[in-house]
């Protein structure tokens, strides 16, 4: 009864979360997958949005853009951010028809919305009470549930080193489900161990071919590898089935950058420099689109547009952390979580082509001291 109280504190018009809570329980108890799904869904949907209001006091009907906002806060964590997104996939595909329905479906999409409530109402900042462990588990299938729970362990505790001792043969839903190979796979990629992604990947997209997801950590690996052509092939490919899909977007223009740092063409400049001015017009809370449209700028001899998206940047970081002590009483102090580093970097070069190098130098010194970023990135990617 915990969770139904505390789920009442949500309002939302036209949408009962009791009701709905209730419902997902009785269709799960009887084995209904899509109907398990769709109720998972329908939640995370409406607890996304209270979310997005919260911050951004407006709606923006789009389960994606919803957590995307809560990505750019920088209030949720990577682990939650991929549960939260898997959830998101799920109920899509199901809601479209997208893929055939699988035995453990209903258990992958309620555990996702545990986690998902119990980040939003524990760890999120939008509810003030520290609350116990809520759980919709009664009886979810076990080697579901302990594959969530390796995760856990294996983002939480030992960062890295042991995502390279699973043996992919040896775990069947690894490769079966998208979102547990995509999670391992980025991980793969980021630590370099690219002959492990690449047999994830092979093995994954055989099962799922279409997974946008998987593919996109395609060219990303290709990327990373140097591949830079087949990268940029296979990303083109991509853009033009999911076009406007700033992930996309974001990588293929990495890909290209790095194919024009090899060998510098006035045509591959503007290549990756209208993709990543057109993402940062089309999608501007995405910093790193941003950015990179200002280095590309100031490469293209424009230094007034490029200090003024710099500054623009500068302004959303202000305005962002403005409005998280304002509605969420949180005051960011320098934290050792490697998103934050990021945020840094980015708030780093946002100074530094602004015109201000002074506060550029001191953000700078502070990137390279680890006694504040400990787990920073041994080799910062190009894009």
């Amino acid at each position: 009864m915990r969770l139904i109280k505390m789920l009442d504190r949500i309002i939302i018009k036209n949408f009962n979360i009791r009701s709905d809570i209730e419902n997902l329980k009785k269709v799960y108890k009887i084995h209904a997958i899509e109907a398990t799904v769709f109720y998972a869904g329908r939640i995370l949907e409406a607890t996304s949005n209270y979310c997005a209001l919260k911050l951004e006091s407006q709606s923006t009907f789009s389960i994606y853009e919803n957590i995307r906002i809560l990505q750019d806060y920088n209030i949720i964590d990577k682990l939650n951010l991929h549960w939260a997104h898997a959830l998101r996939r799920l109920s899509n595909q199901f809601r479209h028809i997208l893929k055939p329905t699988e035995k453990y479906d209903g258990h992958i999409a309620i555990i996702l919305l545990d986690k998902w409530l119990n980040w939003l109402l524990n760890h999120s900042g939008i509810f003030n009470e520290d609350n116990s462990h809520i759980s919709l588990l009664d009886n979810a299938q076990e080697h579901v549930l302990n594959q969530f729970e390796l995760f856990d362990y294996l983002f939480n505790e030992s960062r890295n080193e042991s995502i390279h001792d699973i043996d992919i043969n040896q775990n069947s839903l690894l490769i079966k489900v998208p979102v547990f190979a995509s999670v391992i796979c980025e991980e793969l990629i980021n630590s370099s161990d690219f002959a492990k992604a690449d047999t994830l990947l092979s093995s994954a997209l055989s099962f799922h071919p279409h997974d946008l997801r998987l593919n996109q950590l395609k060219g990303l690996l290709l990327s990373r590898k140097g591949q830079y052509l087949k990268a940029q092939n296979h990303l083109k490919e991509l853009l033009a089935k999911a076009p406007n899909d700033d992930e996309t977007i974001g990588i293929l223009a990495g890909a290209l950058k790095k194919l024009w740092q090899q060998a510098p063409t006035k045509k591959l400049l503007h290549e990756w420099g209208k993709l990543y001015t057109s993402g940062w017009k089309s999608y501007k809370h995405n910093l790193w689109l941003g950015i990179n449209a200002a280095t590309y700028y100031l490469w293209s001899n424009n230094p007034q547009q490029s200090q003024l998206i710099a500054k623009k940047i500068i302004n959303q970081f202000t305005r962002r952390e403005s409005i998280l002590k304002d509605k969420l009483n949180i005051t960011r102090s320098l934290s050792v979580k490697e998103s934050d580093y990021w945020d840094y970097a980015t708030l780093a070069e946002a100074y530094l082509l602004a015109g201000d190098t002074k506060a550029a130098e001191k953000h700078y010194k502070i990137l390279f001291n680890d006694n504040v970023f400990k787990n920073k990135p041994h080799k910062i990617p190009a894009e």
